[in-house]
C-alpha cells in the first residue's frame, strides 16, 4: 500500500441510505417508526443530538427537513391535502392561543362601562398583539413625515398604504370574532360604539354592527359616556377649585345656547319649546405666562383697589384714540393689504432689491402653546338672569358662594353677557355680603363677536341700494363677484360675511391699483405680468396716497359725486375688519389692540353699535390704564388660544366656544336624541372634546394625518374679471360726474364722526360724558 493513501473505502450516499435501513430493519424500525421513537425519546443521548433542533443555530437545517418531508408527501394530490390538513390544524391551534387577554383593563381586554376612569382619544387593546403591529407601523410614514411622502415614491406609497391597510382590516376581523366569542373582549367594539354614538349613527344601524361584532350596543355606549361624564364633573371640580394663581381664579368663557325642542304630535305637557341654556369652558393661563408678572398684581386686592381708583380716574380721548405711532403702524397695515393684492392678482416683482411687505410688522405675539381648557356643563337657566348662571358654576365648582368670591373672576363673553353682569353689580352694589356685589368679576369683550357685530354694523352701512343698478356699494361688487347678496346681513352666518367682506375689499384695492398703474382696462391673467421691485413699491405708495390718505379723503368728499368718497371711507372701514381678523389669526394682540381702538371711535359714529361705543372703549381703558400691568398683561395674552398649538391657526376664546356648540347641537340633532334636553347637559356637553377627538381618531386609525388649517379666502380669475369689469362701466372711481350720472347717497365718515362725538364729550362740563365710560 503506496504510503498517504487512505486504508478508508470511499462509500455512496445510497450505499450509506441502504446499509442504515439494513441495520434498522434488523432492529425492527423502518425510517419512519425510527425518527419518531428518537424524536420522542428522553434518553441523554437523543437529548444531546437534539439540543440545537429548535434555536437560532440549528433552526436552518431544521427547516430544510421539514420542507423535504413536504416535498415527498406532496408529490402526489391526496399527499397534497393531507399536508395542507396538517398545516391548518397547526394555525388553528396557534391561533387559539393568540386570543387577547383575559381580565380587566389594563391587565386584560375587558372595559367595564361603569368603571372606565380614564378618557382616552381610543381605547385600544391592550394585548401584546397590539403592540407589536403598532412597533411595525413605526416602518410606515409618520404623521411628521407625511409633507415629504413624494419623495418615497408613488409605487412605494401605493404598497404601504397596502400593507397597512390590510393590517388594520385584519385587526380589526379578529376584534371582531374575539367579542363574538367572548363579549368580554370589548375594547374595539366599545371604542367604536363611542365613535358611532358621535358620527349620528343611527339606532338600526347601530343594532347591526352590534350583531357582527363591530359594534358595542348603544346602551353599553351611553353607559360608558355616563361614567365619563362622572369623570368630567370632577374633572371641571379640580379645575374650577385648584387655581395656579393664587386668589385668581381661572378664566370663564361662557355664551347662550338655544335649542328648538320641536314636538310634531302635540299634547298638554308635550308641545314644541325652546330651551334657553348657557353653556362655557375654563381656561387657566398658561404658566409661564403667570410666572412672567408679579404675583402681587393678580390678587383680588389689587383688582378692587384698582377699580376704586378708576372712580377719580380722568378720562381723556388720548386713552383711546391712536397714537401717533398706532398711525404709522396703521399706514404699514394698509400699505401690506396693497402689497398682498398687487402681488397676488396685479403683478410679481422681477427682482429682490426692494422686498414687497405683504404683512405688518409684529406688535405683541401671543404664545403659540396648547391652551389647557375644561368644558363646563350646559346649564339650562340663563334665561332667568346672570345670576342663576353665576349659581350654576359654583354649584359645579361645588364650593361654597362666599370662597368663589373671594377670588378675582375673569369672565370672557359676548356684548349682552357683559352689558348684563356690569347692570347686575351696579344694582347689586353696594352690599353687605361678598357673594351678592360681584365686586370680584371682570367681564371682558369676546374677540370674536366684537369682530361680526361691528363688522355687520360697518357693511349694513355700505352696503348701498340694491334696487338701483347703477349703485356701486358692497352689494353691486359682491353681483359683480358671481356672491348672491340677498343673504349677506344674516347674522347665522358670520363667518361667510367676513369672508365675502375679505372679497370685496380685495377686489377694490386691485381696481385701485390698476388705476395708479394705468392697466384698469385690462383683463387679469394667470400668468402675471414681471414689473421692477422699485416699480412695484412706487405703485403701492402712489396708491396708498390716492386713495388711504386724509388729503385724498378730503379731496373726494369735496367732488359733486359721491361715488369716489364712499369707496375711500368703504376702503378705509373694511381694511380694519380685514386686519382685525388677521390679527386675531396670526395672534398678534397689540395689532388686535389698535384696531379695537379704530372700532371704539366708529363706533361713536354709528348708532347702532351703542353698546359698543361705551363697553369698548371702556375696556380698551381698563387694559391699558386702570389694571394693574401683570394683570392687564394675563388678560390680554389669554385673549386668544392657538387650540392646535399651531402659528397663524389662533382663535379669539368666544369664536372656539362657538366652534364646539356647533358641535353640540350636532350631537342634539344628528344622535338620535329628539327633543330631549337631559343627555345633552348631563353626557355631550362634558364630553363634547371626547367625542371630537374620537371622530378625528379615525382618520389618525388609516395612517392619515389630520390638517388644521384656515383655509385661504380666494377669488378666481373670471370672478375678479367680471367685477373689474362692473368697476370700469359704473366708474366706480369717478372724480367729474356729468349732469345726468347717478349719485348715490352719501355715506358717512364714521370714523371722523366718532372723532368729533368724542370731542364734544370731551369738553362738556369738564368731560363729565366721557368719565362715564
Amino acid at each position: 500500500m503506496t504510503p498517504g493513501t487512505s486504508n478508508k473505502t470511499r462509500l455512496t450516499e445510497d450505499y450509506k441510505i441502504k446499509e442504515i435501513c439494513t441495520l434498522m430493519s434488523q432492529y425492527n424500525y423502518t425510517p419512519k417508526s425510527f425518527m419518531n421513537a428518537y424524536l420522542n425519546n428522553d434518553h441523554i443521548t437523543s437529548a444531546t443530538q437534539q439540543r440545537f433542533w429548535g434555536t437560532e443555530k440549528g433552526w436552518p437545517s431544521t427547516s430544510r427537513l421539514l420542507g423535504s418531508i413536504r416535498l415527498v408527501v406532496s408529490k402526489n394530490k391526496e399527499g397534497l391535502q393531507y399536508w395542507r390538513e396538517f398545516i391548518l390544524s397547526e394555525a388553528t391551534e396557534i391561533v387559539k392561543y393568540e386570543k387577547p387577554p383575559s381580565g380587566a383593563y389594563p391587565a386584560g381586554a375587558y372595559h367595564n362601562t361603569s368603571k372606565i376612569l380614564e378618557r382616552p382619544s381610543r381605547i385600544r387593546p391592550a394585548d401584546e398583539k397590539d403592540t407589536d403591529s403598532s412597533e411595525s407601523d413605526s416602518k410606515l410614514p409618520s404623521d411628521s413625515d407625511s409633507d415629504d411622502l413624494e419623495e418615497v415614491g408613488g409605487q412605494s406609497i401605493l404598497v404601504l398604504d397596502h400593507f397597512h391597510c390590510t393590517e388594520v382590516a385584519a385587526r380589526t376581523i379578529c376584534g371582531m370574532v374575539a367579542f363574538l366569542a367572548n363579549q368580554r373582549h370589548n375594547s374595539q367594539a366599545l371604542s367604536n360604539s363611542l365613535t358611532f354614538l358621535a358620527c349620528g349613527v343611527t339606532k338600526r344601524l347601530n343594532k347591526f354592527l352590534h350583531y357582527i361584532g363591530l359594534s358595542a350596543s348603544r346602551s353599553t355606549a351611553q353607559t360608558a359616556l355616563s361614567q365619563l361624564s362622572h369623570q368630567a364633573n370632577r374633572q371641571i371640580v379640580q379645575k374650577l377649585s385648584n387655581s395656579s394663581i393664587g386668589t385668581m381664579a381661572p378664566f370663564l368663557c361662557v355664551d347662550n345656547l338655544d335649542f328648538e325642542q320641536r314636538v310634531h304630535s302635540k299634547s298638554l305637557g308635550h308641545s314644541t319649546r325652546m330651551f334657553h341654556g348657557t353653556w362655557g369652558y375654563v381656561h387657566h393661563p398658561h404658566p409661564a405666562l403667570v410666572a412672567s408678572v408679579p404675583s402681587a398684581d393678580l390678587t383680588v386686592e389689587s383688582f378692587q383697589k384698582a377699580m376704586s381708583d378708576v372712580a377719580t380716574l380722568q378720562v381723556i380721548p388720548k386713552m383711546f384714540v391712536p397714537s401717533p405711532a398706532n398711525e404709522q403702524h396703521w399706514s404699514l397695515v394698509l400699505k401690506a393689504q396693497l402689497g398682498r393684492a398687487f402681488l397676488e392678482y396685479v403683478g410679481e416683482p422681477m427682482d429682490s432689491k426692494i422686498s414687497i411687505a405683504t404683512a405688518p410688522p409684529v406688535i405683541d405675539q401671543i404664545s403659540a402653546d396648547a391652551p389647557d381648557i375644561t368644558m363646563l356643563k350646559l346649564s339650562d337657566n340663563s334665561a332667568q338672569g346672570v345670576g342663576e348662571v353665576f349659581d350654576s358654576i359654583i354649584s359645579q365648582s361645588r364650593m361654597d358662594a362666599v370662597k368663589f368670591s373671594s377670588c378675582l373672576q375673569v369672565i370672557d363673553g359676548d356684548l349682552s353677557t357683559c352689558t348684563n353682569i356690569s347692570t347686575l353689580r351696579t344694582q347689586r352694589i353696594p352690599s353687605a355680603h361678598i357673594e351678592d356685589a360681584l365686586s370680584n368679576v371682570l367681564t371682558i369683550l369676546g374677540g370674536a363677536h366684537t369682530l361680526w357685530n361691528i363688522a355687520h354694523a360697518i357693511y349694513t352701512k355700505h352696503e348701498g341700494d340694491s334696487s338701483d343698478s347703477r349703485d356701486s356699494g358692497s352689494w353691486r361688487f359682491l353681483k359683480g363677484l358671481g356672491i348672491p347678496s340677498a343673504n349677506l346681513v344674516d347674522k347665522k352666518d358670520y363667518t361667510l360675511m367676513i369672508k365675502n367682506i375679505k372679497k370685496i375689499h380685495m377686489a377694490t384695492l386691485v381696481h385701485c391699483i390698476m388705476i395708479v398703474l394705468g392697466t384698469e382696462k385690462d383683463s387679469i391673467t394667470e400668468e402675471l405680468p414681471k414689473l421692477t421691485s422699485k416699480k412695484v413699491s412706487d405703485t403701492i405708495k402712489k396708491t396708498y396716497i390716492q386713495f388711504f390718505s386724509p388729503e385724498s379723503k378730503a379731496k373726494a368728499a369735496s367732488n359733486s359725486s359721491p361715488k369716489l368718497s364712499n369707496l375711500i371711507l368703504r376702503l378705509s372701514d373694511f381694511a380694519t375688519i380685514v386686519e382685525g381678523n388677521l390679527a386675531m389669526k396670526c395672534g398678534d394682540i397689540g395689532r388686535v389692540m389698535n384696531i379695537w381702538k379704530r372700532w371704539a371711535i366708529i363706533a361713536q359714529g354709528i348708532k347702532k353699535l351703542t353698546q359698543y361705543s361705551i363697553q369698548l372703549p371702556r375696556m380698551i381703558i381698563l387694559l391699558n390704564y386702570a389694571l394693574p400691568d401683570g394683570l392687564s398683561q394675563v388678560i390680554k395674552h389669554s385673549l386668544l388660544v392657538a387650540p392646535n398649538a399651531g402659528r397663524k391657526h389662533y382663535l379669539p376664546k368666544d369664536q372656539y366656544l362657538e366652534m364646539k356648540n356647533y358641535w353640540l347641537k350636532h350631537f342634539f340633532n344628528d344622535t338620535g336624541r329628539g327633543t330631549n334636553i337631559n343627555p345633552l347637559k348631563d353626557l355631550y356637553s362634558v364630553n363634547v372634546t371626547l367625542l371630537q377627538d374620537l371622530i378625528r381618531s379615525l382618520t389618525a386609525e388609516i395612517h392619515k394625518k389630520p390638517i388644521f388649517q384656515s383655509h385661504h379666502n380666494q377669488t378666481d380669475l373670471r370672478s375678479m374679471n367680471n367685477c373689474l369689469r362692473m368697476c370700469r362701466q359704473n366708474n366706480v372711481c369717478t372724480t367729474n360726474a356729468r349732469t345726468n350720472d347717478y349719485k348715490p347717497e352719501l355715506v358717512e365718515n364714521f370714523f371722523s364722526k366718532g372723532l368729533a362725538s368724542i370731542r364734544e364729550k370731551a369738553l362738556s362740563k369738564k368731560g363729565r360724558l366721557l368719565n362715564k365710560l
